[in-house]
Formats: C-alpha cells, structure tokens, sequence
C-alpha cells in the first residue's frame, strides 16, 4: 500500500544519482559466516568492490550516498538560480545566488582574498594595552576564529527555557589535547609536521623562515601546555564536569588577562550577570601563560590562528597548504573536492536554512515520509515505555521518572515551522573570501544576540537537507531531518523489516535512548540539568555499564592498531545503538502481527532483513588516518563495532542466524541493560 500510494505521488529519488537498495544482495559477502563476522557478511561485498573517492577519507556506504545525492541537489538549486547582481536588500536566492558565483569564479591565486586577509592580519599588530587586545579577540570570536579560547551561546543547564553565556577551552588546533601530549611516534610525527605546517603557512604570508620558526615552536609550546590543562574526552561527557555558572565579575577575576568588559561589548552584546565557564582549570592556565606573553607572540599567535581558519577558502598556496596538512597529511584524503562540490559545501554550510526551503521543494511526497516517519517513531515510544517496566535495574522511583521524560520528549520530524531570516546578510558580488567571513559571523551574531533570552524551541540544529539526526538533551526531543529519511536509509518501496532496521532502529530508536543513557540521566524531563535518578538506579547502571567498557576495550578495529576504542567515551553511543536495535526490532515485531508475513528478499526473512538493512547502513570504508582520528576523537566507535558488537548483544540475531552458541555472533557472556 505504501509503494503503491507513492507512485502515485510521483515519488522519486531526490538527486541524479541511482539509488542503492537497503537490502542490496551485491554488497554481501556470502563466503563469510554471519554468525561469526556479521559486519563482514553484510558489508564485504561492498568493501571489495568500492573504491575511495579521491576527495574523501572516510565513506560510508549509507550516509555518503545520502550526503552525495543532496550535493547533487543542493548545487543543481544553485546553479539554476538567476545569475543577477546582488544588493544587501536582495532576496535571499539572490544572495545564495551571488555567493555561489562568487565562489565558483574564483581562480588560483585569489588575490582579492589574500589582500582581505592581509588587512585582517594587519588589525591584529597592535595589542599593546588590553583594551586593543580584547577588541581583536572579539573580532576573531565573531567570524569563527578560536583564539585562547570560545565565547558562545547555549542553554542554561538548570534552567533550559533561558540561553546564557559560556566561556569554553580554545586555541589548540589539533583534533584533541591527546594530539599533543602522547608519546607514541605517530603523535610525535604529527607534532613535528604541524610545527612545519604553521611555519609554512606564515611564510606565505611574508614572514621569513628564521621567524616563522620561531613562531611555530611558540605556538605549538602555547598549546601543548593548554592540552595539559584540559578535560579529556571522557570527562566532557560528565555535565557535573562542564557547568561552572559564576557571576560576571568572577570570571574577570579568574582572567584578569583578558578585558572581558570590553570583550563582550566588541561582540554588540550586553555584560551578562553570569555565565557558564565550562572548564575554569583551563582558563586559569591560559590566563597564567597570557600574562607570561609578550604582545608580540600574542599577535603572531592570532595571524597564525586566523590564516589556518582562513586557509581553506583562499585558492592558491595558501589553500594547497591547509589541504596538505589537515585534510591530506591527518585524514589520508587524496584530492580536493572537484569545484562545484565544494562550493555547494561552503555555501550550504553557512545560508543552511536558505538552502533548505528550497531542497524541501525537491522531495516529492515529503509530507508522506514525514507522516511515515512520525508513525514509527510513535510505535518505537510506545516500546519503549513497556521495556522500562521489564528493567530490573531501575527502581519504581526512577521509572517514573523514566516514563515521565518519555512522555514529554518532543520529536521534530522533516523541516522546521518557521525559517532562519537572512534578510540582513550582506553579500558582495565577486569577494568569496569576504562573504564567507561575513556569513559566519552573522549566523555567530544570531546565536550571541539570544543571550540572556528565553530559548526559541522551534529551532532546529540541523538543516532540512542534513543526512542525520540528533537528541537534543537541554529540549528533551528527537530531531529527524528529511535529509535522513530518504532511500538509502528509508525507502518504502521495501520490506518494514528492512526499514524498521535502517530508520527504527539505528536512527529513531538510537537518539530516543540518548535521553536515558549515561548522559540523559543526568538532565530531566524538561531538558534540565537535575539528576532524576535514585542513587540505587545510578549504582546498578554503572555496574551494568562496566560490562559495555570493558567489552569495548577489548574490541580489536584493526590488528596492530595502536589505538582502541575508548569504552567510557563512546558508551553513550554504544548504549544507544543496542536499545536502538532493540526497540526497533520490537516495534517491527508488532506491526508484523497485523498484516501477512512479508516476502523472502534474496533468501531473507524479514527479521533477517532488519539485521541485514542494519548492518549494510553501517557499511564503511576509510585511511588508516582517518580511523586513527576518529579513535582519538570519536564519540562514535567505528563501523565494525556497531554492527559486529551491537548484534552479538542481541539473542534475538542469534535465533534469527541459527548461530550456534559460542559463535562471535552468540557469545555466551552479553551485556544487558535495556
């Protein structure tokens, strides 16, 4: 009935490229036992056959296609819109229009670019008296620069319905402190090229080689003794560890370094009462070495930070450079995205929501899927509050409190109710560089100006278009943009089973758990910070969740591999993808008791067919750099993991396999927890 009603209304795919099926037979590899390499089964086909585009380090078979079919889109939008001059009062597809040209039109080198940065660079000679120095790193926070450290806007953890200040760690340009204070080779290598990385890209911008190495091993010594004063990536998962509120005054006494009266004034908003300083230890330490600095390393310190944030979007030596680094030498990506992408990149990237109404107009039968789509998350609810009575870890107290959060958990599904105004962007014919610079600080001014406002809960953190979804813990909702629930990921041509195991379970199912997970318990039913759970509660979850971390640990991604998987940062997401699975597989059995049993696909049942549908969306493949950043930086455990060890948690894939117990895929020994 579903595909049936579709055809009719036209449905289709939503860019040029073919569809892949989610239960695609040439992606299996059938000479591997599932019950002993699941993710090799459904993926090894696929594996043997795909090759890396040049221009990625990473592909997932499900998410990527997602991701290149709304490229296609979103730049065919672009490139139909009229190509006309633009005034600051122009319509908004005028201003997509004319920022699309504008990057499309620039050739190697772009001089206009590297003159605009240049006079940017010049801003920054003098900070002599800390007034001058507060006002440029106002200037840099506004259009996306990291100096010593972030000023953004969020929610007030004890008080979700208010958006306040916070003060974050900054400046370290590396993936994460680890980067910097490990002592294996590779990290030492990786130290050792970024020291030539920014020597080089400073001589590019004039400065001779003698000082532009001295003003790398300044930058790197800065930074190193900043990572030894910061979180580690299990700890900013911990919000007990992340909220430090503190009133206006205490932060300039934390930081007398810093003027922060004229800083917050140069950023065009009022001084807030308070605000949150997420890690204090770190901008103790920052102050300590800020007021051991000369005024000359801090302005060489911020050209360096500013040229590495600008690198990317400036053709020629200057782009060449920041790709060999970041993106060639850290991510083992071959090539640059050929121009149109990457200006579809850019341009998405920072007039999202522009982009979005338009992409919105593309989908044929959009409000069916969003129909479909609510339909299933409904039913995945639903199963969820019957297996909270089953928990036996859980006390009465706290599955009340359980079913009350459930209950007032939202769900956007599709595009938002209103849309982002662009009217007073300003976009310039001919100047990428600067437009892309005066796009980011005026979505960075939009977010400052809700400081010390109630927070707007129709907003979405995500575009239409964006192949994903989200949790939003301070809003106690799920979020599910159309850009995830079209073919490969739902496609109701196919079985549920399928569906139910790329949609219901690992995308529904996994963000409704984020709300209950090891970060979820620690925010309420109304998105606040507020422990609901008893300490008995608290104490069985944690000995629970010790079986998930040691089974992680213990996981091999690769042999040889130095780096693992980190169980106690990536247990949130672990959590997720087993309940995920399991709440999916729930409601899919439900629905399978009002109807006829679906037909075989390529020999499958549809319980089988859920797994293989789950287990082909996390088809992957990517360098070896690329899997070592994601070790080091990852919330997110790799691919093999989340197919390989999230199945064999789950008796029921098991039965569905006939696996033998004692096989990979049938341990005698799982974890339980939901």
């Amino acid at each position: 009935m579903i595909t049936t009603l579709l055809f009719l209304m036209g449905f289709s795919a939503h860019a040029s490229a073919p569809i892949q099926d989610i239960l695609d037979p040439s992606a299996l590899d059938r000479q591997v036992d599932p019950c002993e390499d699941f993710y090799s089964f459904s993926c090894g086909g696929w594996q043997k056959n795909f090759k890396l585009p040049a221009d990625k380090a990473g592909y997932w078979r499900q998410s990527n296609v997602l991701v290149d079919n709304v490229e296609e889109n979103l730049n065919k939008i672009l490139s139909d819109l009229p190509k006309t001059e633009v005034k600051a009062s122009s319509l908004v597809n005028a201003k997509l229009g004319a920022f699309y040209q504008s990057c499309r039109a620039v050739s190697a080198p772009d001089v206009a670019g590297l003159n605009e940065l240049k006079k940017r660079l010049s801003d920054l000679d003098n900070l002599k008296t800390p007034v001058e120095f507060a006002k440029r790193l106002a200037e840099l926070s506004l259009n996306g620069t990291s100096g010593f450290f972030e000023f953004y806007n969020s929610q007030d953890p004890k008080d979700s319905s208010m958006v306040i200040a916070f003060v974050d760690r900054g400046g370290m340009s590396l993936p994460d402190p680890d980067y910097y204070l490990n002592d294996d080779a590779k990290s030492k290598e990786v130290r050792e090229r970024y020291l030539l990385h920014v020597s080089k890209i400073m001589q590019i911008m004039g400065m001779s080689p003698a000082e532009a190495g001295k003003v790398s091993a300044m930058i790197l010594g800065f930074e190193t003794e900043m990572a030894k004063h910061a979180l580690k990536k299990d700890d900013r998962r911990d919000m007990e560890k992340l909220f430090h509120p503190m009133a206006f005054k205490n932060l300039q006494a934390l930081a007398p370094a810093i003027d922060w009266t004229t800083f917050i004034q140069s950023l065009g908003i009022k001084i807030p009462a308070n605000l949150n300083v997420v890690e204090p230890d770190f901008i103790k330490a920052m102050n300590s070495s800020l007021e051991k600095m000369p005024a000359a390393d801090r302005a060489n310190f911020l050209k360096a930070k500013l040229i590495n944030r600008s690198a990317y979007f400036i053709a020629g030596p200057l782009q060449d450079e920041a790709f060999a680094f970041w993106r060639q030498y850290l991510n083992g990506q071959k090539e640059m995205p050929p121009p149109w992408k990457y200006c579809t990149q850019i341009i998405s990237g920072n007039m999202s929501e522009a982009l979005g109404q338009a992409y919105l107009a593309s989908i044929p039968g959009a409000k069916f899927i969003k129909k479909q789509t609510e339909s299933m998350l409904g039913e995945i609810r639903a199963a969820f509050k019957k297996e909270i009575d089953t928990l036996t870890w859980m006390d009465a107290p706290t599955k009340a409190g359980a079913k009350k959060k459930l209950d007032k958990m939202g769900g956007k599904v599709g595009w938002p109710k209103k849309w982002r105004d662009y009217a007073n962007l300003n976009i310039e014919n001919g100047a990428f560089y600067k437009n892309e610079l005066g796009a980011s600080e005026y979505e960075v001014r939009r977010g400052l100006a809700k400081i010390g406002k109630k927070a707007d809960r129709t907003e979405w953190d995500m575009s239409v278009w964006e192949p994903n979804a989200y949790y939003d813990g301070s809003n106690n909702e799920m979020v599910l943009p159309l850009g995830e629930l079209v073919p490969p990921v739902f496609d109701p041509r196919f079985s549920e089973g399928a569906n139910y195991g790329t949609l219901g379970g690992s995308t529904i199912g996994h963000e409704l758990i984020h709300g209950f997970d090891d970060s979820g318990k620690d925010m309420d039913a109304n998105g606040n910070y507020k422990t609901w759970w008893t300490d008995a509660a608290k104490k069985n979850f944690a000995g629970q969740a010790a079986c998930y971390i040691q089974q992680t640990e213990a996981f091999e991604v690769k042999p040889g591999l130095k780096e693992h998987i980190r169980g106690k940062a990536t247990l949130g997401e672990n959590l997720a993808d087993v309940a995920g699975v399991k709440l999916g597989l729930i409601a899919l059995k439900k629905r399978m008791k009002t109807r006829k049993p679906a037909a075989k696909v390529d020999g499958f049942d549809e319980i089988q067919q859920f797994f293989v549908g789950y287990g082909q969306g996390w088809c992957a493949k990517m360098t070896d750099e690329k899997l070592r950043e994601q070790l080091l930086t990852d919330f997110h455990p790799p691919s093999e993991f989340r197919v390989n060890q999230v199945l064999a948690n789950q008796p029921e894939f098991a039965q569905a396999f006939h696996c033998k117990p004692g096989s990979k895929m049938a341990p005698k020994n799982r974890c339980t927890l939901w």
